[in-house]
């Protein structure tokens, strides 16, 4: 399958994706926040006792995720000695039967590309080995 990269998302769907993370994160006991307008370059803040994530999450209407994505360089700067701590959360089929990928920070940096902005590549190979959540509307 061809991968293409992803256009713009509405904000009512990244808006669905971020909520739909939210109630993840908090089903498997951790304490999460969208934290998309404060200008942190991520959008949602989940803490256990021991550990936190900053995640980007990324929302699709389509069936198959599949696509690239375009990540700004702002978590960079933001989160410094942090940044090992940054995951990329994809939740795609919003419309039928929302699922959610979660691409641990190793997997994201080892397949980032650079451009004047930076980009992860959802492709089956990249996939292979993670984990699809359905979740619950």
């Amino acid at each position: 399958m061809s991968s293409s990269t992803s256009k713009p998302r509405s904000s009512s769907v990244e808006a669905k994706a971020i909520d739909l993370v939210i109630k993840y994160e908090k089903k498997r006991g951790w304490t999460a926040k969208c934290v998309r307008q404060k200008g942190k370059g991520y959008d949602v803040e989940s803490k256990n006792k021991s550990d936190i994530r900053f995640i980007e999450v990324k929302g699709l209407g389509a069936k198959q995720p599949y696509t690239e994505f375009w990540l700004y360089p702002t978590p960079l700067k933001q989160l410094g000695e942090n940044i090992s701590k940054l995951f990329l959360y994809i939740v795609y089929d919003l419309k039928n039967s929302p699922k959610l990928i979660i691409i641990p920070p190793d997997k994201l940096f080892k397949n980032l590309g650079i451009r004047s902005l930076l980009s992860f590549k959802a492709t089956k190979t990249v996939l292979k080995d993670v984990q699809v959540i359905p979740l619950e509307k």
